[in-house]
């Protein structure tokens, strides 16, 4: 289900970490930007929170709808006039669950959010024209077998969502699947499965000690079932293996490979995926374990090369293990994916590679949300947004394509770009023109950095300043 072209993701928010307030709107790209410690990671575990959000309770008419589907087995339910009757009181529940769920997103206390505010700037036209002409499809199933007990589906150019109950389910169930139903429509998915993938900062170490990391889970486990239980042992464990919920989530995905790829065809950004391998100069290996390896790429005319545990290749092999894994085999069109500081570990070269990848995955239909601090991953974005925005001389451009090795696919446009800049405790937008994003808080540090540069060159090097 599609979210391109329209405003159904905007939020302010207040009083989080030490951001004290901003608004964003989510665009087909989105860039973050800023000096540390200023709130970045925390807009986007939010936003990552918001996304992949099942849970909103009391809505207006679930009842009635699970008593219909309990005596006939069907039920018919228009959303437009559900949502002209219910719109801001739904809105509501949903602002009220996002802020109570932070200290679980987080896995802080609770009183660091205690004047937290998270208000999502949704309009009803808007969602109800976009969903208009899309077709939604939301399906809940049972078990490892994943057994259909619940479909619901409503066709393009309709309100009218039929739905149908497979096998009995209880009340309780039924009324969190419907929720889950009617949220996932307003926020614009159509399945209960993670609409948000977030590649982390810590990926690299997580990349490697995702075992041990699994192997915490499991001493939980073992403490909780012993017939004595240590609770100063089991406490002890439990504080100390505190994650944030994207960090647990990795953690989680990371442990569960070989069932992904078990069950996974490769996606239609099979090719994008094959730009990472290129990139690393080799290829990954999962084996039936969940082990993940790396093989080199052989060079003309030598032998084979050996595949090799991950800890022994390439910062690069390692930070990119996890875009490559998601694009191979699990990335849809229109999903979102968020990366923290995607030019992680690479030299500026692989940097600008990079980025023209992310703008070809934004153009063949994904959502990336990303932060970054790097100047050349900003600048490489700018050159694409020059070459895709201005109605200059075909024939140059073409040369300048070639030139630079550029293909078409990477071309953006200044409105599929959202940037905006964290400073002084206010997340501000960035001017976003023909020109590119105009990033300042880059430029002011080049220039810093030219200018402490020259003085100490002129002024003690060559020793032409006074004494």
């Amino acid at each position: 289900m599609s979210n391109q072209g329209n405003k159904a993701w905007t939020f302010s928010i207040k009083k989080l970490g030490n951001l004290d307030e901003g608004t964003i709107e989510v665009k087909p790209l989105t860039l973050l930007c800023g000096p540390n410690n200023t709130g970045k990671t925390w807009v986007m575990y939010t936003l990552y929170g918001f996304l992949n959000n099942r849970d909103i309770h009391n809505l207006a008419g679930v009842d009635q709808i699970i008593a219909d589907l309990k005596e006939n087995g069907l039920c018919q339910f228009n959303l437009e006039e559900w949502l002209n009757e219910n719109f801001k009181s739904t809105l509501k529940s949903i602002e009220k669950t996002i802020k109570y769920k932070l200290p679980s997103i987080f896995s802080s206390d609770s009183n660091l959010f205690e004047n937290a505010v998270f208000s999502w700037e949704a309009s009803l036209n808007d969602i109800v024209e976009r969903n208009q002409a899309e077709y939604f499809e939301f399906e809940f199933s049972l078990g490892s077998k994943q057994i259909p007990a619940f479909k619901a589906l409503k066709e393009k150019n309709s309100q009218i969502l039929s739905m149908t109950l497979i096998k009995d389910l209880p009340k309780e169930i039924l009324r969190d699947v419907i929720s889950s139903l009617i949220y996932g429509y307003l926020v614009g998915k159509d399945s209960q499965e993670q609409t948000a993938f977030l590649i982390p900062a810590e990926r690299n170490g997580l990349h490697l000690f995702y075992r041990e990391l699994s192997s915490r889970r499991t001493a939980l486990l073992h403490h909780a079932s012993r017939d004595e239980l240590d609770l100063q042992l089991l406490l002890k464990d439990v504080l100390g293996s505190k994650y944030a919920k994207p960090i647990a989530d990795y953690i989680d995905w990371l442990n569960d490979l070989t069932n992904i790829k078990k069950g996974a065809e490769k996606t239609k950004y099979h090719d994008l995926a094959e730009e990472v391998k290129k990139l690393i100069g080799g290829r990954y290996n999962i084996d039936a374990e969940g082990n993940i390896t790396f093989v080199p790429k052989k060079k003309r005319g030598g032998p084979n090369a050996p595949k090799m545990d991950l800890h022994l290749s390439s910062s690069t092999a390692k930070s990119l293990f996890g875009l490559w894994f998601y694009l191979e085999y699990q990335a849809k069109e229109h999903s979102i994916l968020m990366i923290d500081e995607p030019e992680l570990n690479l030299h500026p070269s692989n940097q600008r590679l990079v980025a023209r990848l992310i703008a070809k995955m934004v153009n063949q239909g994904l959502r990336i949300v990303i932060s970054t601090h790097s100047d050349y991953f900003v600048r490489e974005l700018n050159s694409l947004i020059m070459l895709g925005e201005t109605n200059g001389s075909e024939i140059l451009k073409n040369q300048l394509l070639k030139k630079y090795s550029i293909d078409n696919e990477s071309l953006l446009t200044k409105d599929k770009i959202g940037a905006y800049v964290f400073e002084c405790g206010f997340l501000k937008p960035m001017e976003v023109n023909q020109e590119g994003i105009i990033a300042t808080t880059f430029d002011e540090q080049i220039n810093s950095l030219n200018d402490s540069s020259d003085d100490i060159y002129y002024s003690y090097v060559l020793g032409e300043g006074s004494e």
